[in-house]
């Protein structure tokens, strides 16, 4: 149960008398704070949380953890409880806040990875990814190397309810899907909700990575060296957000990249030339940007 302020979990049971109620699969009897009009049932408080103007609430688990997420109205910021989910009744501690303003909607999904969205009236709606240790949607200075986990910032301003879910593409694969519905406009009018489809992108000419450089002085630009593909790909990449885009156009992918010889695509009986079989990135295992990022070794 969430309110302004503060917010409570509670468990409903069945009255025994006046005073006390039982809770629970194993029919424990203990106090309750309140009985329905009817007298069919009851409820006491398990826990209080330290929630200001609270406007939604999600409940889910990853793994061996349950999780409460309350969205933040106003400028509070969206507040995350977790406790352990082997634990009946659960026990909530507070994990680090999720910086929002003005949320409207949480919800969580899982694609791959356990996502937390937040829909925000004074902003764009943010997803969030679980990295095993905090829900993350941007990288910054505290960003551990192990946390390469992030979710993305959805250009859909005055969000006020968000929902998640799956469905058939035209060709019939599943695929997901993400429908935002906003607050009126200045003027008054409702605007039209949004649907966005998710995309995965598959980078090809890119088995058997053995190296990675970046470009020492600006960071703007990640090169992969791959020794089955036999090729260099180049990365353009956004230093503030960390989002990695391949450059086709600056990357050195050989011939043998596209069409490597193989039982299923032999060499044939004509002559091959030495870039056709990788030439000169044949046997590559190292790269290194030069420190003026003139240069690539």
């Amino acid at each position: 149960v969430f309110g302004t302020p503060g917010s409570l979990l509670v468990q409903m049971g069945i009255p025994v008398d006046a005073h006390s109620s039982r809770f629970g699969p194993e029919g424990e009897v203990a106090p309750h704070a309140v009985v329905s009009a009817q007298g069919g049932l009851s409820a006491r408080v398990l826990q209080t949380f330290d929630t200001l103007s609270v406007s939604d609430v999600a409940h889910f688990t990853i793994g061996a953890r349950r999780f409460l997420a309350f969205a933040g109205a106003a400028s509070s910021p969206s507040i995350l409880y977790a406790s352990d989910a082997a634990l009946a009744p659960p026990v909530f501690e507070r994990m680090p806040d999720l910086a929002t303003s003005s949320a409207s909607s949480v919800r969580f999904f899982s694609a791959g990875a356990p996502y937390l969205l937040i829909a925000q009236q004074g902003g764009d709606a943010l997803m969030f990814r679980w990295n095993g240790s905090a829900f993350s949607h941007h990288f910054s200075e505290y960003t551990l190397p192990k946390d390469v986990a992030r979710g993305q910032v959805i250009a859909v301003p005055q969000a006020q309810a968000i929902a998640p879910f799956t469905a058939p593409d035209r060709h019939g694969a599943p695929a997901e899907f993400l429908l935002v519905g906003a607050f009126p406009n200045a003027s008054g009018a409702n605007p039209p909700a949004t649907l966005l489809k998710g995309r995965r992108e598959v980078i090809e000419g890119m088995r058997g990575p053995v190296s990675v450089a970046v470009s020492p002085v600006d960071g703007r630009h990640v090169y992969v060296a791959s020794k089955y593909s036999k090729s260099i790909s180049v990365f353009d990449r956004d230093p503030s957000s960390g989002m990695l885009r391949v450059n086709p156009s600056a990357s050195y992918w050989s011939a043998w990249t596209a069409s490597p010889i193989s039982d299923s695509n032999p060499p044939g009986d004509g002559y091959r030339t030495p870039e056709a079989w990788g030439s000169p990135l044949d046997g590559i295992q190292s790269i290194v940007v030069a420190p003026d990022q003139a240069y690539l070794y």
